[in-house]
């Protein structure tokens, strides 16, 4: 059937005195990308169509309790995708049962690139946190890598930061999780993974969880993801749920 078309197609142009040779449809006097591969999208100039980004609204909250102490978060994030590039803006709102007050919490910036090599995807992040809140005095750097593995329906995942603070009283601390997840079916997705996180302050452990991820489309455009973290030892919050619901338009 293919090359009944392409038989049609060089027919055709050369009836009427029409190059192309690389089958796009675009004649070679006005292609200003020869040479596009035939099954590829193109437009009048003759050169790829980009894919249409897409922007998001999420409306999150996140809920821990550690030895009867508790604290509520809410975060707005606004982001915007477009192929292999990532980027968003986050604001929070801290309700501490601890200290028992309430406070804007810090703004983050984040940006990422992804590329792929087979099977394997990897995404490189850089986020700024802005101190917007009461208690926090610096802009924290934190670049990032997500290794992510496909497998059929199944994907096993890497991820890796490190933050760059001169906050006073805190130190540079990574954070690091490995884990497994499977597609199961075109609406959801679970994942299990472990999860370590470096103190921030000379002298505590180390915080080592467990974490319980899903991620489920509710309609084309609505979407909703819930996560929870058990703490495993004495230093690590005992447990964390954190909800979103979000808009991709």
């Amino acid at each position: 059937m293919y090359r009944l078309l392409l038989t049609c197609l060089l027919l055709f142009s050369f009836a009427f005195a029409y190059v192309d040779e690389d089958l796009d449809g675009v004649d070679d006097a006005v292609d200003k990308c020869p040479g596009t591969p035939f099954d590829v999208l193109v437009g009048a100039d003759g050169c790829p169509l980009k894919e249409k980004g897409n922007f998001y609204i999420k409306l999150s909250s996140s809920y821990s309790v550690d030895e009867g102490d508790s604290s509520f978060v809410s975060y707005i994030t606004l982001s915007y995708s477009n192929q292999r590039w990532y980027f968003s803006i986050t604001g929070s709102y801290i309700l501490d049962s601890i200290n028992n007050n309430s406070d804007i919490g810090d703004t983050y910036i984040f940006g990422s690139y992804i590329t792929q090599f087979n099977d394997l995807y990897a995404q490189i992040g850089l986020n700024l946190k802005l101190p917007t809140s009461e208690t926090s005095k610096s802009i924290d750097i934190s670049p990032s890598i997500l290794l992510d593995w496909y497998i059929d329906s199944f994907d096993i995942f890497a991820y890796g930061n490190y933050i760059f603070t001169n906050e006073k009283g805190l130190k540079n601390s990574a954070n690091a999780s490995i884990g497994l997840g499977n597609q199961f079916s075109e609406k959801l997705y679970l994942s299990l993974s472990a999860d370590y996180s470096q103190a921030t302050v000379s002298g505590f452990d180390d915080e080592f969880y467990t974490s319980f991820y899903l991620i489920y489309d509710l309609t084309e455009d609505w979407f909703l993801s819930l996560l929870y973290s058990y703490g495993l030892n004495r230093a690590a919050v005992d447990h964390t749920i954190f909800g979103k619901i979000g808009l991709r338009f």
